[in-house]
Order: structure tokens, then C-alpha cells, then sequence
């Protein structure tokens, strides 16, 4: 049977049945459901396989008249959510895109588009199903060494409720390296994440020192289905010196340990970022880079 694509604009689309092909797709992506698309996109419209059966976000930003499919900040990754038992082909994906877009630009992690891809990249995810002693025992020797020290440096973990806090000390330790960072952006996940945190979807979490209670980290964690997403966190100055993000990571494994639960880390093609979710002992998944100018 042939399958019937449509693309709407996000108002048009029926936003139940959006959400409900996203809750029951094989492959889980927090960031696919109508409100996160909402929070981050600055426009998006969908791609609905007949009924939807699957669906898959296409945002996009105008240059003059044209309309262009771009990267969206703090959304790591595009998906193709698709109900269970369904098969989308790539190729017909591809022709409608050629439809509507002159530049595509996004990451993708389940459509393979082999004549438009740029670059391979990995994510790195860990199964939480063993028990915490199990886990820690395939760290490295040096993710270890560096857990002990953060522990005898005084570091401890307390539940907070600033998101305002987490993106402020997320800035003054990355917001460097983001050359088209704006204010804009921080608004968008401040807003996505308090949304989050009304449905119980995200939480907030601070490293301290148990001396002075001195914030040493900051973080949201965002969580749907059983998959954990690393989704904003930054030490502190101090922290760094205190191996506040080992200990955070550790602290986040040995809760949710002995559980079906994923921690999802969201990338890094950055080494040193890498590195460091190597030392983990993670599993890796491959995702796709897609750029393609159309005329």
C-alpha cells in the first residue's frame, strides 16, 4: 500500500495525534512531542505519514523568500517517530523535502539519506538495567580515581528549582563557545525547560560543597519513557576543581541504577566532551549530519 505524505504547518496539525505517534514510536525522543517543538522552534512544520502513522518535525527559518530546514539550538537531534510495525521509505521523505526546502541543515538519528549526509556522528547512551556496583565497575580506573576525589573534595547532591540558575552558570562556563549564541536561545530553554518541569518531565539538580554549600554544578535533567536526557549542565570554576560533573554523572547512575531506564548523554563530536562520557563505560549510536542546498 502506498503511503500518503502530508506537510502542515505546526497549527494545523492535530496535536494528539502528533503526541500519541511520538509516545508510541520504537525509537524515544523527548524533544519530538508538539510542545518541545513549540518551546525551541523559532517555525516548524510536520511530516505526517498517512495517518499518522509516523510524523517528523521539519524546522525551518526564511532567508528573503526562501524557506530553509536549519539546526535548532539545544535540540540535539531530529527523529522520525514511527509507530511500531511501521516502515517509512527515506527516498520518498527525501522527494518531499526537495518540495519545500532550498537548504537543509539538521541532525538526524533514523533516516538515512546517504547522498545528503555530511557527517557521522555518535551519541553515547548507558542501559541502567545492571546493579550500580555492576555499572561503576566498567568505569576506567581514571573515572574512578576522579569520583573518589570529588567525594572527599565535599561534594553532595540536593534536588533545586532554578532553571535560571542552571543557564547562568551554564553560560559563564560555555556560553564562549557558541558563536551564534543569544539571548533569544536562553529564553527558548528557559521557557522548555519550565514547561517540562510542570508536566513532570525535567528536573533540577545542584552539586554542592557540604562545607559551605557553595553551587559546584547545575543541571536539567530531562526524563520521558524511561530515557534520562544530559540535557543542560555546567560546573562551576570551583567545581571543575572539585570533579563536580564525575560526581554528578555517578550520583545520576547509582539512583536510577537496577532499573529499565537510559541515560541518554545527547553526543559529543567534541574529544574532550567524548572523553569524558567514554570514561562511563557507554554504548554508542550513530546519527547523521544532513546538508543539501536544492534547486
Amino acid at each position: 500500500m502506498q503511503q500518503q505524505i502530508t506537510i502542515l504547518p505546526s497549527h494545523k496539525i492535530d496535536v494528539t495525534k502528533w503526541d500519541d505517534c511520538v509516545a508510541k514510536a520504537a525509537y524515544q525522543n523527548i524533544f519530538m512531542y508538539t510542545w518541545a517543538l513549540n518551546a525551541l522552534c523559532d517555525n516548524w512544520d510536520g511530516l505526517i505519514v498517512n495517518d499518522y502513522e509516523a510524523v517528523l518535525p521539519l524546522p525551518w527559518r526564511k532567508k528573503w523568500t526562501l524557506k530553509y530546514m536549519h539546526h535548532v539550538p539545544y535540540l540535539a537531534k531530529l527523529s522520525l517517530m514511527a509507530k511500531e510495525n511501521i516502515t517509512v521509505d527515506s527516498q520518498l521523505i527525501a522527494t518531499y523535502l526537495r518540495k519545500r526546502l532550498w537548504f537543509i541543515n539538521f541532525d538526524i538519528v533514523n533516516i538515512y539519506l546517504e547522498k545528503w549526509i555530511v557527517k557521522k556522528r555518535c551519541n553515547y547512551y548507558i542501559p541502567l538495567e545492571r546493579t550500580y556496583d555492576n555499572l561503576y565497575n566498567h568505569f576506567t580506573k581514571e573515572c574512578q580515581k576522579n569520583i573518589k576525589k570529588s567525594i572527599s573534595r565535599g561534594c553532595s547532591l540536593v534536588q533545586a528549582t532554578s532553571i535560571e540558575k542552571v543557564v547562568k552558570i551554564y553560560d559563564l562556563a560555555y556560553g564562549n563557545l557558541h558563536e551564534k549564541q543569544t539571548n533569544r536561545n536562553y529564553i527558548k530553554i528557559i521557557n522548555f525547560a519550565k514547561y517540562a518541569l510542570s508536566i513532570g518531565k525535567a528536573s533540577i539538580w545542584e552539586v554542592q560543597n557540604i562545607a559551605n554549600k557553595e553551587t559546584l554544578l547545575a543541571a536539567i535533567v530531562l526524563e520521558d519513557k524511561g530515557r534520562l536526557y544530559y540535557w543542560l549542565a555546567a560546573p562551576t570554576a570551583s567545581g571543575r576543581q572539585c570533579r563536580a560533573s564525575y560526581f554528578f554523572i555517578n550520583e545520576l547512575i547509582k539512583m536510577n541504577a537496577n532499573s529499565n531506564k537510559i541515560l541518554d548523554f545527547e553526543g559529543s563530536d567534541i574529544k574532550e566532551v567524548a572523553h569524558f562520557y567514554q570514561q562511563f563505560a557507554p554504548e554508542t549510536e550513530w546519527y547523521y549530519h544532513i546538508k543539501k542546498t536544492i534547486f
